[in-house]
């Protein structure tokens, strides 16, 4: 009789890509046990070859049946966001997921699996004589919100930088979902969420705020530019990323008058309310990055793009 693991991962799609790197480690851990993933996103896990079946939350015919009922069955349902070690950025998400799942963590990262005829067609989609500049800036899920203060780069510095990337003989290319601004001078991808995973490794240059852009980069060993707002590289950053966290250009004075500012109301993680309200934003938007600090970091790697023969 085969033993089974399920593994829920209920959230966005930055969650689910960590994910992968949680199942990988069961599945070193646990060779034996055929792994069944609980998902809203199921695109993030096609072909992944630790995974034995993929549901999508709410489509689960006959699931208790196949795989709980009388089955030598073990269910994972934790949320690694609710934990003491989130709160105060201890270790990385994935390496608190390991320990909530009982499994060693050895450095697993997210991983994605496309077929060649995938890999092709993005390509083909986002061919340009001009090397490709990817930027994710907005993220609001809410549709009546085109901006989320809490990871969002501010619309005016995502329009500055784009106008500097096509100075420098790039295409940008704008990562958004419909309600989102629309920079000027940007094309945006009529893709689906796979299509729009497998297309981030074509960029030359890959500006993205804490999402799951940033994740994929990763789960492509690819370098990007990371911009954190609330955000902590400690918790959901990788080694192949430049990370950039808010404010961090402002000198002493600067800071200590934007501390001023700050009203902490209504939260467990570093006093901030993340649900959108403006009124509990502790920033001046206008000033969270550097315009020439994310230029300069954005050229100072090579940058990579994967090519198919």
């Amino acid at each position: 009789m085969s033993a089974y693991t399920v593994f829920e991962s209920v959230g966005d799609a930055a969650k689910d890509l960590m994910g992968t790197a949680v199942v990988s480690a069961l599945k070193k851990a646990q060779p034996e046990r055929e792994i069944v993933v609980v998902t809203l996103h199921p695109e993030v896990w096609l072909h992944n070859p630790a995974v034995h079946r993929v549901y999508r939350l709410g489509s689960m015919a006959y699931f208790y049946d196949d795989f709980v009922k009388d089955k030598d069955v073990l269910i994972l349902r934790h949320d690694p966001y609710t934990t003491t070690d989130y709160l105060y950025s201890r270790k990385h998400l994935i390496e608190i997921w390991c320990d909530l799942c009982k499994v060693p963590y050895n450095g697993e990262l997210p991983n994605l699996h496309f077929t060649w005829r995938e890999r092709e067609a993005a390509q083909k989609l986002t061919t340009s004589n001009k090397p490709l500049f990817f930027i994710h800036a907005t993220t609001s899920a809410d549709q009546k919100l085109p901006t989320f203060w809490a990871k969002d780069i501010p619309i005016a510095l995502a329009q500055a930088v784009v106008n500097e990337m096509n100075k420098r003989g790039y295409q940008t290319v704008q990562l958004r979902d419909p309600h989102h601004p629309m920079l000027g001078g940007a094309s945006t991808l009529d893709f689906n969420l796979r299509q729009t995973l497998c297309a981030i490794q074509f960029a030359k240059k890959r500006l993205f705020v804490d999402s799951f852009a940033s994740q994929t980069a990763a789960a492509f060993g690819l370098p990007a530019v990371i911009a954190y707002v609330t955000g902590d590289p400690k918790l959901t950053g990788y080694k192949t990323e430049k990370s950039l966290k808010a404010l961090e250009h402002l000198n002493k004075e600067g800071m200590k008058s934007v501390e001023k500012l700050a009203e902490y109301i209504d939260s467990y993680k570093e006093g901030y309310d993340i649900a959108g309200a403006m009124r509990m934003s502790p920033f001046p938007l206008e000033s969270l990055f550097s315009l020439e600090r994310i230029i300069t970091a954005l050229e100072s790697d090579q940058g990579d793009q994967i090519e198919i023969n």
